[in-house]
């Protein structure tokens, strides 16, 4: 029965033909310092792929010029990383969470910032203009 299901999507083109995708990920892995972890059972496999884009803040804290002020670190962050969080300006920072917020707002307020999301789901994101951007970039 399952074979029909699998033939039915592969016609559909819901899916590709079994094994072709295995040699893509690995492929589009190979530049990377972590690889994917294939695990195999009689009856299944497992296939975990890691976050090729994720950036560890401490490690991220060492790479910062110490002359930067504040905000230039959060826009500097939020270069290379698109969107940050209030528990990772902290960090970032060395800051609590009254102070973070603080900076954030500021930085909202100064058309620097939109904030997105709600709740604990709330994160920041560069507000970008051309002026901005050049400024950005002088970083």
């Amino acid at each position: 029965m399952v074979e029909y299901i699998d033939n039915i999507f592969y016609r559909l083109r819901y899916v590709e033909s079994f094994g072709t995708g295995i040699g893509r990920i690995l492929e589009s892995y190979q530049e990377y310092e972590k690889k994917p972890l294939i695990l195999d059972s009689d009856n299944a496999f497992k296939v975990t792929l890691f976050n090729v884009n994720y950036i560890d803040v401490d490690d991220y804290i060492q790479l910062l010029p110490p002359n930067l002020t504040q905000e230039e670190q959060i826009v500097k962050y939020l270069k290379k990383n698109n969107k940050i969080n209030r528990l990772t300006v902290e960090a970032l920072l060395e800051v609590s969470k009254t102070r973070a917020n603080d900076i954030l707002n500021k930085m909202i307020d100064d058309n620097i910032l939109i904030q997105t999301g709600s709740g604990k789901n709330i994160y920041y994101m560069l507000k970008i203009k051309l002026i901005d951007l050049l400024y950005i970039k002088s970083l």
